[in-house]
């Protein structure tokens, strides 16, 4: 962060850089491939989430609810305001502060991370639906 003010900073965009790695990684996985490895796996996710208690729930409607959440979080290009409480950092935005913690973590990647991973998300998203409806 840098200081603002005594109970206002900015959030550094040069943090956003600490998920680069993260995002790459997850940007290079062929979207075709991952949908077919969950479908040869999909038996076993399934039984598991029935073993944890969920037996009327149907897996791959989780997965896509997921998938659906991901591709929901904002991409904050404006600076982003913070204060500080306590001992974390908040949002000092409350629209951004109010978002759910999956959201959140998706704007402290970044935009270029966020819309990067929305791309990615999106095409595995429609690889699943192609091989899950056959």
């Amino acid at each position: 962060v840098t200081t603002i003010s005594e109970k206002t900073f900015l959030l550094d965009p040069l943090s956003y850089e600490r998920y680069d790695n993260f995002t790459g990684v997850i940007t290079s996985i062929d979207a075709r491939r991952a949908a077919e490895f969950y479908d040869l796996l999909q038996p076993l996710f399934q039984e598991a989430f029935e073993e944890l208690g969920y037996p009327e729930q149907n897996f791959n409607s989780v997965v896509f609810r997921a998938i659906g959440q991901l591709l929901e979080a904002p991409v904050v290009k404006d600076p982003i305001l913070l204060t500080r409480p306590v001992v974390m950092y908040e949002f000092l935005d409350p629209s951004l502060e109010s978002l759910s913690i999956l959201h959140k973590q998706m704007i402290r990647m970044g935009p270029n991370n966020t819309k990067a991973l929305h791309l990615k998300l999106s095409e595995i998203a429609v690889e699943l639906r192609s091989i899950l409806e056959k």
